[in-house]
């Protein structure tokens, strides 16, 4: 439905884009995650028109828009910040869209009725949109930005301001609603954990540079470099080497050798090689197996026990284990053994 053509944007001597070209299916919830400065309220302004590219296309069913005022373009804006009117109440404010499309006053009030209902604020038609909690404006800017039925919904860290249990529990409720919508949407976060509970795929920016696309899974559990799995928050990245031992192809680490098998994909005749041992990566292993660290911090996050451990030798390296295990105290040495097909290659210094 919508494909952005290898679009470049620059602000001055700033390269906010940079020959950027993605595509979004009927129906997708696509998030754009990336951190800060790197290009993706820019690439919401492009698309809806309230920016021109310097070069490129944005298309819709194959047709250009560049030259179709953003007002014609049938996109959908939300901000962080909602941009409520605040002289109109509830139903004022979600029916705007509507009366500006011209529909009648019945079929107003049923579209209206429709939303809050959709949106878990049913009744809320009359109420000052000023008492309305963080959460419930939340909901009827929502309601305002599909009342249109947009042919494109762009969501602009719409849940920013919100604490996070609330933003967790929103986060279901909208993904609910844009999907019995219909709608195709992109939806602008840089928390990662946000953009894996609402999209169906995600395109990570890098200095406006598209640096991975794929489901949340695979950019979990395959980053495709270093910059992708350190804003993830992984950061046990190290180089390793290939050697031969007891006949078969083994990884050399700082703190021991581990046989690869069939389980870690990595170019053929490389010698060196960059890898990630994700969170989870790691396992309690028995007296005589895998490697000895010493445990340095560790701290419960609710479904997952942190620990951070420092090898005989090389950097130390953090790991997530299941919070019922009993972590060892600060200063005690554990064994542990690798998942060797949890591991993922990375292009090195990339």
């Amino acid at each position: 439905m919508l494909t952005v053509k290898h679009i470049s944007k620059s602000f001055g001597d700033t390269a906010a884009l940079h020959d950027l070209t993605l595509s979004v299916e009927a129906g997708e919830i696509v998030a754009i995650l990336g951190p800060s400065g790197c290009g993706k309220s820019t690439l919401l302004q492009v698309i809806a028109g309230l920016l021109t590219p310097d070069q490129g296309d944005i298309r819709w069913e194959d047709n250009s828009q560049l030259q179709v005022p953003t007002h014609r373009r049938a996109f959908g804006l939300m901000f962080q910040d909602y941009a409520l009117f605040p002289h109109r109440n509830v139903f004022e404010n979600i029916a705007f869209g509507l009366q500006m499309m011209g529909l009648s006053r019945p079929e107003i009030q049923r579209r209206v009725s429709e939303l809050l209902q959709q949106v878990g604020l049913p009744g809320l038609e009359t109420r000052d949109v000023n008492t309305l909690s963080g959460g419930e404006q939340q909901r009827v800017a929502l309601a305002r930005a599909l009342a249109p039925k947009p042919r494109l919904l762009m969501l602009d860290e719409p849940l920013g301001s919100l604490d996070r249990t609330l933003r967790d529990r929103l986060l279901v409720e909208m993904r609910a609603v844009l999907q019995r919508e219909g709608l195709t949407v992109l939806y602008v976060t840089h928390d990662q954990q946000e953009a894996f509970a609402i999209a169906d795929r995600i395109v990570v920016l890098r200095a406006g540079h598209v640096a991975q696309i794929g489901t949340p899974q695979q950019i979990y559990q395959q980053p495709a470099s270093e910059f992708v799995a350190r804003f993830l928050g992984m950061n046990n990245i190290l180089i390793g080497q290939l050697e031969t031992c007891n006949s078969e192809l083994c990884l050399q680490l700082p703190f021991g050798s581990f046989p690869i098998g069939e389980s870690l994909a990595l170019t053929s005749g490389v010698e060196e090689v960059c890898v990630l041992l994700p969170p989870a990566s790691a396992e309690l292993a028995g007296e005589g197996e895998g490697f000895v660290a010493t445990v340095t911090s560790h701290a419960f996050r609710g479904s997952v026990s942190e620990v951070s451990v420092q090898p005989a030798s090389g950097l130390p390296l953090q790991f997530e284990f299941g919070s019922n295990l009993a972590v060892p105290p600060i200063g005690s040495q554990i064994r542990l053994k690798l998942k060797m097909d949890m591991i993922v290659g990375l292009p090195d210094g990339a």
